[in-house]
């Protein structure tokens, strides 16, 4: 049987329509291992800072990373490198339905104690999208699965959700996203990262839960995350994969832990740019 030119012509277009149908029901339905968390907020001390260097596997070009807990959904992340006059500073709001920071505030923290804005990130529900402005740029990009983390934001929601796991000895999934550091447009969404428990394993004198992460946005690789089984929080996190292009590899380590007002936070911050990092 032979189709006519306009009949083919509509059969084409109807796919294209159904194919257009399916990635937009998916995007607005994205899957999820929310089940996987339980919000426990007794397991939360506002005013806890976290001190973390960032680094190489190997050590090379460390960074502090320090992470104050403002309030029981906002965390204030400070990044300060040796020598550098500026340092990033980085608020970041989260939603425990989600188990995700839906809000990112990223600006340069001055010695001054001033605060330049630099670019906003915010977790629609209405089309379960992420949506970046940067400059004068925007972009969004489909959520394909709750929970999502940044992972050029050093993980670091995703390491203040470890404490709220129902069960921290069975597997889940995380959705990945990170910024576009070359090619087109702002914001990109990496895959599923999947995350496993390994077993008992000592770090920083404390008995830890280690965990195997790998999937898609660390292509064939994988990396492995000790979380202090008492507390819930990471002693440890190594990944052979970058989360910025200025690294070869990720290595976040806790160097120490304190108490702080936020009076002393700031000043904390206003002391400590270009510090060297913690030893």
């Amino acid at each position: 049987m032979v189709f006519a030119r306009e009949e083919i012509m509509k059969a084409y277009f109807a796919i294209v329509l159904l194919f257009a149908s399916i990635a937009v029901t998916y995007a607005q339905h994205p899957t999820s291992s929310i089940i996987a968390f339980r919000y426990q907020p007794e397991r939360i001390k506002v005013g806890t800072v976290y001190h973390y260097t960032k680094s190489n596997l190997d050590g090379s070009k460390p960074s502090t990373v320090s992470i104050f807990i403002s309030a029981a959904d906002r965390l204030e992340v400070y990044k300060a490198e040796e020598n550098v006059i500026d340092a990033a500073d980085v608020v970041a709001k989260m939603d425990w339905t989600l188990f995700s920071a839906v809000e990112l505030d990223a600006g340069h923290f001055l010695k001054d104690g001033s605060r330049e804005p630099v670019a906003t990130m915010q977790i629609s529900r209405t089309d379960n999208t992420l949506k970046v402005h940067w400059k004068d740029q925007d972009d969004s990009v489909p959520i394909e699965h709750f929970p999502v983390h940044i992972f050029n934001f050093d993980f670091i929601s995703f390491n203040y959700t470890l404490r709220h796991l129902r069960d921290p000895e069975k597997p889940f999934e995380i959705g990945v996203a990170d910024p576009v550091f070359d090619g087109e447009g702002l914001i990109k969404y990496e895959g599923e990262a999947h995350v496993e428990f390994v077993g008992d394993d000592p770090c920083h004198q404390v008995i830890c839960r280690k965990y195997r992460i790998s999937g898609k946005p660390f292509g064939e690789k994988e990396g492995f995350i000790w979380v202090n089984k008492k507390e819930g929080h990471a002693e440890l996190i190594e990944i052979p994969v970058a989360d910025n292009p200025d690294w070869n590899s990720f290595k976040f380590e806790l160097k120490k832990i304190e108490q702080m007002t936020p009076d002393q936070w700031l000043t904390y911050k206003k002391n400590n740019i270009g510090r060297k990092p913690f030893p």
